[in-house]
């Protein structure tokens, strides 16, 4: 063979290999094959592996001394001609804190600058946007308690479907929902499942009237387990139907996604309505306390703060977290000294009603807001110059719920910062300006929310009243047979206890 037929084979070869991989790279990625995918994902990660170390290690050469040295004049010319720079890394422009505290200890990169150290102008500015919006909040929130238990339930519904969109979006691919239109409502398919578990434990008691009337109420409270899990088992099946092979990590890592949403944010937020008809005081001071510490957090971190808090969420400082601490204390025991007053924050709403603004609540107040006396010790006493102190059980009760609200709520932002920083995203929306998305800013407010809950049913919920109500409400729910079975044993018990004189006959005795 001669040298010029070689080259032409090894051309053809070379042209024939080349048009191989062109192929293969204008494939649309739904057209390779799942191990050419995976391939390429580990190509990819590998890849993105070797930058970040090569990035360390230049930031690790650069804080060694390799910009110093960069920055020296050429050997021949003199120092003169090069004069120094007005600031250095080592002590930036505008700030106190060194250059080694604005940067990750790892050397990945510059931190998210304090509050504190940034310039007066774009503290005010971004200041007075929070402002604003909060105040907005605020004031819608005081809208919906004026308008009733009801309305605060509405509210917690559409902000709970709010937060799960957010959370659910943050891996969504766009491109691949579009070919799977089932598998994008499956997702809201079992969202509205959750809400029927979950909800209808604390709903039913409310509804009995509607059960009485309708039959088909009545039906849905009677088999409501039931029909809970025919619904999940129907999404599951549809789950499976929409399972595509080129697809199937994306899927299956979007229902772990949906799952643990719905365990963690959604179970825990439909608490927060139980919480309303317990008695709105149970849901004003929780919510109250949240947003006092979120606020004042702020307020001392962007005037004082100097000490990062923890790593997962960069901005937050010591001085914010204890300044915050203590006024939100103080404000669990204001706040509760005044909403006891009224019986419209303390008494439980029985029965749903849509009708708005009405404040005509009444009810034996529950025991927590009784006065009580409780004797000082002896020191104290002298000290304070009375033997004994009158206040309420629910000044107690407004302390644990501020201490949790102080130490232990904000871990729940912590953890949401934690996920953003996973994900690589700033903030989980930005549909409230300044804050972020609903997310951002209810992510403390749903830990708050199951505490009271789960507090409420442990140490409060004592009162002989609503016991009655709530059995009474259950049996209402039951079939006339099932009534009349109660109402004859009851007889029976009430008789041998003397209660009602002589054994009178019964009604419907002969129906039995």
């Amino acid at each position: 063979m001669s040298r010029d037929d070689s080259k032409a084979s090894r051309g053809a070869r070379d042209a024939t290999s080349g048009a191989a991989m062109i192929d293969k790279d204008d494939r649309r990625p739904s057209e390779l094959t799942e191990q050419e995918t995976e391939t390429e994902s580990e190509t990819e990660m590998t890849e993105g592996e070797s930058e970040r170390s090569r990035r360390r290690n230049r930031s690790s050469s650069l804080r060694s001394g390799g910009m110093s040295s960069s920055m020296n004049p050429p050997s021949g010319l003199s120092s003169s001609a090069f004069p120094p720079p007005s600031h250095t890394p080592s002590t930036p422009r505008g700030g106190s804190s060194s250059y080694l505290m604005r940067h990750d200890r790892h050397g990945r990169g510059p931190m998210p600058q304090l509050e504190a150290d940034k310039p007066w102008q774009q503290k005010m500015r971004t200041f007075r946007t929070r402002t604003i919006w909060t105040l907005i909040l605020v004031s819608s929130f005081f809208c919906l308690l004026a308008a009733g238990h009801i309305y605060c339930t509405l509210f917690l519904l559409v902000a709970t479907g709010g937060i799960y969109g957010e959370v659910i979006a943050i891996k969504r691919n766009v491109e691949k929902d579009k070919k799977m239109p089932l598998f994008f409502f499956l997702r809201w398919y079992f969202f509205a499942c959750t809400i029927f578990f979950v909800g209808a434990k604390w709903v039913s008691p409310l509804i009995e009237t509607f059960s009485l009337k309708y039959i088909a109420v009545d039906v849905i409270l009677s088999y409501h387990p039931f029909i809970s899990f025919v619904a999940f088992t129907t999404g599951f099946i549809a789950f499976v139907l929409t399972l595509r092979k080129f697809t199937l990590r994306y899927q299956f890592k979007q229902l772990a996604m949906v799952l643990i949403t719905l365990l963690v944010v959604v179970v825990n937020s439909l608490s927060m309505i139980a919480n309303v008809y317990n008695g709105l005081i149970w849901f004003v001071l929780p919510a109250t306390l949240v947003v006092v510490n979120d606020v004042f957090a702020y307020i001392f971190g962007v005037f004082f703060g100097r000490t990062r808090l923890i790593a997962l969420s960069p901005k937050k400082t010591w001085e914010g977290f204890i300044g915050a601490s203590i006024v939100t204390m103080v404000w669990a025991v204001l706040c509760a000294s005044v909403l006891e007053q009224y019986k419209w924050f303390i008494c439980p709403q029985e029965k749903i009603t849509f009708v708005p603004f009405r404040w005509d609540l009444h009810c034996d107040p529950n025991i927590v807001f009784t006065p009580r006396p409780y004797r000082l010790p002896a020191r104290l006493a002298d000290m304070a110059g009375l033997s004994e102190l009158v206040i309420t059980p629910m000044l107690g009760h407004a302390i644990v719920l501020g201490f949790f609200a102080a130490i232990i709520a904000p871990f729940g932002g912590f953890f949401a910062s934690g996920v953003k920083r996973a994900f690589k995203i700033k903030d989980f929306g930005g549909s409230i300006p300044g804050h972020g998305g609903l997310t951002d800013r209810f992510d403390c407010q749903i830990l708050m929310g199951i505490f009271t809950y789960i507090y409420y049913n442990s140490f409060v919920y004592t009162d002989r009243q609503e016991a009655v109500e709530s059995i009474l409400s259950s049996i209402a729910t039951l079939s006339l047979q099932d009534q009349l079975k109660i109402y004859r044993r009851l007889h029976d018990n009430l008789v041998r206890r003397h209660a009602l004189g002589s054994a009178r006959a019964m009604p419907y005795a002969a129906e039995m």
